[in-house]
């Protein structure tokens, strides 16, 4: 896999995880306060995987890397944490039902729920607590199992890739996320089993237009460079339009479409001082560790605030919200370093494999 680093896709990765904080956090009221659309988050990491494993696996999979040998090694960079999480979330919701908590789950759904959950496969639709969501423990993870599926066709496809393929593909893509936005009335789809095929319909148009932005960038980039954090204020932007406008499904939309695929591209070459950049690449460190355990963090908080005799969460507004946030990432660090790092170094020991001998050509120092 190829080492270079983009630390302007890093910092976007980063805020864009804490924006799906924002989102998930208990405000008061119908819709976050914070950056009202901050679901769009999901397809702007959907254009950043496609054009960050087009980089780290293109050429492998050209090369002779295996369907299974690369699947694996997605495996072993999304399962550690994913597990870490949904074990805590689950054990969350475990201590609910001890206690008696009426809104836990029985325990027949919270067994039906965890085994496919365990399996990173979406839980079977059911009633009371856990309701049509596929994954109750990591509400988030919708998105990695569409991740893992788009993983796969791609390397089905890597040795097709041609550029007509991949036009044939993004239209495809582009079709499916204009009947999905039309459809919902926006491209919050995903989450739950009502909208669960809406998530298929984001990643594809995405991670493709992700993937071709990598092979066609020498061709696309601009004549210019714009500061990294630029982008990153650019996104916030995009996620801050209220969902009172008129015109929400096109606007959606426009941003999956030529928004992010435009930030992408700018990010990708953008500049910055030295500052930015070690924030870029800590930020990057944490999102995925954010992602997937800001979930269970939550249920956590709450639990603690209500043992403790504290307020409710959603009543502190936003310092509820900055508490929530530091805890997260707090959590992702810690989590990032002392576990996922090495299950991902021991899991890619085991993996490697030495390569075969052979009479063709001869061996390279």
């Amino acid at each position: 896999m190829r080492s270079e680093r983009f630390e302007a896709l890093d910092m976007l990765r980063g805020i864009a995880a804490l924006a799906i904080v924002t989102r998930h956090f208990p405000w008061l009221g119908d819709a976050p306060v914070a950056l009202p659309r901050s679901y769009l988050a999901v397809d702007l990491f959907f254009v950043l995987s496609g054009f960050v494993i087009a980089h780290g696996y293109g050429r492998a999979l050209a090369g002779g890397m295996g369907v299974r040998a690369f699947m694996l090694q997605r495996l072993a960079r999304l399962g550690p944490l994913y597990l870490l999480a949904t074990l805590a979330g689950a054990a969350v919701w475990l201590a609910a039902m001890a206690a008696g908590d009426p809104a836990a789950p029985a325990p027949g759904h919270w067994i039906a729920a965890l085994i496919p959950n365990l399996l990173m496969l979406p839980a079977p639709p059911m009633s009371a607590a856990l309701a049509d969501v596929p994954y109750p423990f990591v509400g988030p993870a919708w998105s990695l199992f569409w991740e893992l599926a788009v993983n796969l066709a791609f390397a089905v496809l890597a040795l097709r890739l041609s550029r007509r393929v991949i036009a044939r593909v993004l239209a495809a893509g582009l079709a499916l996320l204009a009947v999905a936005a039309a459809s919902h009335g926006s491209l919050d789809t995903g989450p739950y089993w009502s909208s669960f095929s809406g998530g298929a319909a984001r990643v594809v148009w995405s991670f493709f237009a992700g993937v071709a932005l990598y092979r066609w960038r020498p061709r696309l980039r601009p004549g210019f460079r714009v500061p990294g954090w630029l982008t990153t204020c650019a996104m916030l932007l995009l996620f801050s339009v209220p969902m009172t406008m008129p015109g929400g499904a096109a606007y959606d939309f426009a941003c999956a479409a030529i928004g992010f695929p435009l930030l992408v591209l700018l990010a990708a070459d953008a500049h910055d001082p030295a500052v930015p950049r070690a924030a870029g690449r800590w930020l990057g460190y944490c999102s995925y560790g954010v992602y997937v355990l800001h979930g269970p963090v939550l249920l956590m908080l709450e639990r603690a605030l209500s043992a403790a005799g504290g307020p409710p969460l959603a009543s502190l507004g936003y310092a509820g919200a900055l508490l929530f946030a530091a805890l997260a990432l707090a959590a992702a660090w810690a989590a990032t370093r002392w576990i996922d790092t090495p299950a991902r170094a021991w899991l890619k020991a085991r993996l490697a494999r030495p390569a075969p001998l052979t009479t063709r050509r001869p061996a390279v120092p």
